[in-house]
């Protein structure tokens, strides 16, 4: 399956974020449980979605290929959910985090923000393959790919495979420089946090989001700037 000219935005976006990430470092020096729908066998996926970090009391909720919901759950304050799903789900799985009533820390304006996303989601991922990925991001990153292949209204089109999933991932974290996509980034949720990121994958991978966020023009987010 063909992915859609928004990933040509992301590349034009990358070399952006890259020079302003160098910047934000040259200046710096340097969830809640949840359950499955049915299933004897269950895999615990680690969910931290992040545009900065959600609240506590987040909604994440994971669908199957066919977007049947098989688990949800809530981000901790730490902002991470755990969520038993299914082991023998039909991937690729659709996580959905963030929904209207949540909050998440804006890294531009510096405060806690209501979700605007689509159809009241604030951001997606697809999971190629569940029973090899413990822990997983969610971020206006994964976004793109999903917005790549899935249309607004939750349901992952017959034709996404997981192969096609993997290759909408890889294309935008190649477009970003980032290592993939899947791996989450590290979470903030001040000012403090975002000075204090450094040079791992998670801080980097941060900083890239801040970056994203940055750009954002007046009455706009990262996942509007992403979709320019």
């Amino acid at each position: 399956m063909q992915l859609k000219p928004v990933l040509r935005k992301a590349t034009e976006l990358g070399i952006g974020l890259t020079a302003i990430a160098t910047l934000i470092l040259a200046g710096c020096g340097g969830g809640g449980s949840g359950s499955a729908s049915g299933g004897a066998s269950t895999t615990t996926l680690s969910i931290s979605p992040s545009l900065g970090r959600f609240q506590q009391g987040a909604t994440v909720r994971v669908r199957d290929q066919s977007g049947a919901q098989i688990g949800s759950g809530y981000t901790d304050a730490s902002g991470v959910a755990s969520i038993a799903i299914p082991t023998g789900a039909q991937a690729p799985l659709l996580i959905e985090a963030g929904l209207n009533g949540d909050q998440y820390y804006d890294e531009k304006t510096g405060l806690m923000t209501p979700v605007s996303g689509v159809n009241g989601v604030a951001v997606r991922a697809l999971v190629p393959d569940h029973t090899a990925a413990s822990q997983v991001a969610v971020t206006a990153l994964t976004e793109i790919a999903v917005g790549s292949l899935v249309n607004a209204s939750g349901v992952v089109p017959a034709g996404v495979t997981a192969a096609s999933a993997v290759g909408a991932n890889a294309a935008v974290a190649q477009s970003f420089g980032v290592n993939d996509l899947l791996v989450p980034p590290k979470l903030v949720a001040s000012k403090i946090d975002i000075n204090g990121l450094g040079v791992t994958e998670a801080d980097k991978y941060a900083l890239k989001l801040a970056a994203l966020a940055a750009m954002a023009g007046a009455g706009e987010d990262a996942l509007k700037v992403a979709h320019r």
